[in-house]
């Protein structure tokens, strides 16, 4: 019978074990972590025999002890292929189906990248257990956000591997308690997502024209919702743009306001702002096209504002303006459902709103009335009707309705850089999550709703992704862009 020793060290309590079946046999020991005095001190008590220090994968956490032990039993060291140069000390090599022994029972090598590109799981059939590093714990999966991780790697690792195991398999991690595979599927909430992340990515539905544009909305869709971008979606996109995609900003945001994390991509050359009435050059800054708002359709706004009270934003020339007592009010903590960090540092705040965009009526890009209470949606949008005529009304939160050209559009924004690029309808992707972006997600030959957009969307899309939190640009991306 197998006999596995568990020790806990370090500040964050890795798990390492010492596996054997016999006093005074042989023992191999897995992730050694902080210190090798106890583990020595259980060798030598229990008169083992060390194989080998066996590694799921090089973070320090999990190979403190190694240099005590092999300095004292003068034992091999073994880990991944792909983990060695991160490791950085002499090791001798494994690969995914390499087979050790350990006294007549057998410990398959299985690869599962994701935490990192060599995480390996030692998979002991006779004994029914798994040692799983840091690919899988008991109530979590491992990071995926690190330097050589990967969260859809991970989820492949999931589905392909290890939703395989048998519910009645024990798994010894790397961190947590042990567990079963019977546990896992109905209580890690994590593996379940990364199984749903699998499922997506996995799906039947094709597209088989090369993409050569991405237009990617930002909030909701390519951000999440703490407002920051993925690691996983910025790896993914700076790959496509490696292979010569163009990945093109398509917001509601105005110029100003986009967000460095995507603009500052290398490669990122286009921005689609203000939904659609300006694109612009990211290297030059220069307004590749403009088209805005209808001077007669500002006039009618002007005095449905003024008439309702509605609190607005205006953007003219790649700038976004409000009303400075409410540009106050934000500040001051007077106004909550306003991101305030954002509004800080995105708004420019004017003395007499209604003033400043009738004095720039010729030059509005877009007008955005912002309100709290959402049971009054419907009701602001009954007052808007009047401007259909001149003007589009579109949404891209639950708290605004927003006014732009006639012609304006995300799409009409695409249309524009497809003839600059010479991309085709078929050859472009795009993303979204809100009424706004259905008019670009239509003109584009393959259109992604997230997980979390509105129905409206995910109607109009030929393709529903993860979440918005759960990198849904990079699962579609690598699915029909990549293509691995």
């Amino acid at each position: 019978m197998l006999i596995i020793k568990r020790i806990i060290s370090g500040e964050i309590q890795e798990n390492g074990y010492i596996i054997y079946h016999n006093e005074g046999g042989e023992c191999y020991v897995i992730d050694p972590g902080d210190g090798a005095g106890e583990f020595l001190g259980y060798i030598d008590e229990h008169k083992l025999s060390v194989k080998a220090v066996l590694l799921t994968h090089h973070h320090p956490d999990h190979t403190g002890a190694v240099s005590g032990i092999v300095s004292a039993k003068g034992c091999p060291v073994f880990i991944h292929e792909d983990d060695l140069e991160m490791y950085g000390r002499p090791a001798v090599i494994l690969h995914d189906g390499d087979k050790l022994e350990l006294e007549g029972e057998g410990i398959r090598v299985i690869s599962t990248p994701g935490h990192t590109k060599g995480s390996v799981c030692y998979y002991i059939d006779e004994s029914n257990v798994a040692f799983t590093g840091d690919t899988l714990f008991d109530t979590e999966v491992g990071r995926s956000d690190l330097e050589d991780s990967g969260r859809i790697d991970l989820a492949i690792s999931m589905g392909d591997i290890i939703d395989k195991w048998p519910d009645s398999l024990k798994i010894y991690p790397g961190h947590t308690n042990p567990t079963d595979m019977k546990t896992v599927r109905t209580e890690n909430i994590d593996f379940i997502q990364a199984m749903k992340r699998y499922d997506v990515y996995n799906s039947k539905f094709e597209y088989d024209t090369p993409i050569k544009l991405i237009a990617l909305d930002l909030d909701g869709t390519t951000m999440n919702t703490e407002n920051q971008l993925p690691a996983e979606n910025k790896k993914i996109l700076e790959s496509a743009i490696a292979e010569g995609v163009n990945v093109v900003v398509a917001s509601g945001r105005c110029y100003n306001s986009l967000p460095k994390e995507v603009t500052g991509i290398r490669g990122v050359q286009y921005a689609i702002s203000s939904n659609g009435a300006q694109v612009r050059d990211l290297r030059t800054g220069e307004v590749l096209h403009s088209d805005c708002a209808d001077p007669r359709a500002v006039r009618m706004l002007h005095d449905i504002v003024k008439e309702n009270g509605y609190d607005i934003e205006v953007f003219v020339d790649g700038m976004a303006y409000m009303e400075k007592e409410r540009w106050e009010d934000v500040r001051d903590g007077r106004i909550t459902y306003r991101r305030r960090d954002y509004i800080l540092n995105t708004r420019q705040p004017v003395e007499d709103i209604l003033g400043f965009m009738m004095q720039h009526d010729d030059k509005i890009e877009n007008v955005n009335i912002y309100f709290e209470d959402l049971s009054v949606k419907p009701a602001i949008r009954k007052t808007l009707e009047p401007l259909e005529e001149f003007a589009t009304v579109t949404t891209s939160f639950d708290t605004n309705w927003e006014m732009g050209g006639l012609t304006t559009s995300k799409a009409e924004g695409l249309r524009v850089l497809s003839e600059i690029l010479g991309v085709e309808k078929e050859e472009m992707m795009a993303f979204g999550d809100s009424p706004n972006d259905i008019p670009m997600i239509e003109a584009a030959g393959i259109g992604v709703a997230v997980e979390n957009a509105k129905d409206s969307v995910k109607q109009a899309a030929d393709f529903v992704t993860t979440s918005n939190d759960d990198a849904g640009v990079a699962v579609a991306v690598r699915k029909f862009a990549l293509r691995k």
